[in-house]
């Protein structure tokens, strides 16, 4: 017969195994964020002394060992504004809070994300641009259903952390990284990217990418004059970008160079037959010239190859409405919108001018 005391041996030491456990795990979870938040910080510290390679190589460590073990780092986070959550789903027709699910979640991801900017950033600094671009995707593929709004929110501020760490230097691996950070901002419609982008270019004067930026950004901020100027510019270091042509097309069309705009929209047609844009373009300049019949090919075509998005079937719309099939561009207007309208400050941010604009205030006002 086994003895009583016997027992109760075995279960306080087990009671003191299980619970030596739980703190040998607890200390390893801690002690993986210290030296994760000690990586980044020296990190930081290389990125003051303009030791870009050394800055590279501590983040990747710290990229390694969040790797190994994902959580967040109470350090990094600090650093960071990430609102917490006060979720509560419904389980089984009962309320249950999962705010610490999503808590933890958003901190396992924000440190993440940090880190892979950290890494893209200072590899471009260092003149590793096949790793500064293998991390700026790693970034991208980051958003999400779910981490979508907080990957936006997160991208300013870890540019602004990263950033202060830096002194000014006019080598061209500073610039190549104002370039990268500039376009990731301008991504999430922050304007502090155009003055990024503006600084690269003082010292990339031959590099296509930073006027084609400017135009793209400037077609959509209202100013096609500038816009037009900078896409030329692009096309003249490198005469082959489909999207470059795309937005020197509808600068034309919004400055009324028609010939000029659908030119150049062909142009974009031809080197990438894929693009729904060229076809906007056409599309609007066919309306203005009172050519219904190939508006409404050009529109089609658009519709297509967008997947239906809802700047193309507003267009096809028109060009139905113009083609005096009204019931069929009212349809097709409530399948867009999903059975809204879009108001007219809408449709001139989306290039409507002239003709076409006629044409949508037409079909709005025929759905009553």
């Amino acid at each position: 017969m086994v003895s009583k005391n016997w027992n109760t041996s075995v279960l306080v030491a087990l009671f003191f195994f299980g619970l030596l456990s739980v703190v040998t795990q607890l200390f390893a979870a801690e002690n993986s964020q210290s030296k994760l938040d000690r990586k980044a910080q020296a990190g930081l510290t290389a990125l003051r002394a303009k030791n870009w390679k050394q800055a590279q190589s501590y983040f990747e460590d710290a990229v390694k060992i969040f790797e190994g073990k994902p959580s967040g780092s109470p350090w990094l986070l600090s650093k960071l504004s990430l609102f917490p959550s006060d979720t509560v789903i419904t389980v089984n027709g009962k309320p249950k809070n999962v705010s610490g699910d999503v808590n933890n979640f958003r901190e396992v991801m924000g440190t993440q994300q940090a880190l892979y900017e950290f890494v893209a950033f200072s590899s471009q600094l260092a003149g590793d641009g096949r790793r500064a671009e293998e991390y700026l995707n790693k970034v991208d593929e980051m958003r999400g259903v779910m981490w979508g709004r907080s990957w936006a929110e997160l991208i300013p501020q870890i540019h602004s952390l990263f950033f202060y760490h830096l002194s000014s230097d006019r080598s061209e691996n500073f610039s190549k990284y104002l370039l990268m950070a500039g376009r990731l901002l301008l991504g999430v419609e922050d304007s502090g990217g155009i003055k990024l982008i503006r600084e690269a270019r003082q010292n990339l004067p031959k590099d296509p990418a930073i006027p084609a930026l400017l135009a793209s950004y400037l077609i959509t901020h209202n100013d096609p004059a500038n816009a037009k100027s900078e896409a030329q510019a692009s096309l003249g270091l490198n005469p082959n970008q489909p999207s470059v042509l795309i937005d020197l097309a509808t600068a034309e069309w919004l400055l009324g160079e028609l010939d000029a705009a659908s030119k150049d929209a062909r142009r974009a047609e031809e080197l990438n037959p894929e693009l729904p844009g060229p076809h906007a373009t056409l599309a609007f300049v066919a309306l203005e010239t009172g050519n219904t019949s190939f508006a409404l090919k050009e529109a089609e075509i658009g519709s297509r190859l967008s997947s239906g998005h809802a700047f193309y079937q507003t267009i096809l719309a028109v060009c139905l409405e113009a083609s005096g099939d009204t019931e069929q561009a009212k349809r097709l207007l409530l399948e867009a919108w999903e059975g809204g309208s879009p108001d007219e400050e809408q449709l001139k941010a989306w290039f409507f001018r002239g003709k076409a604009l006629e044409y949508a205030r037409k079909v709005m006002k025929s759905r009553g």
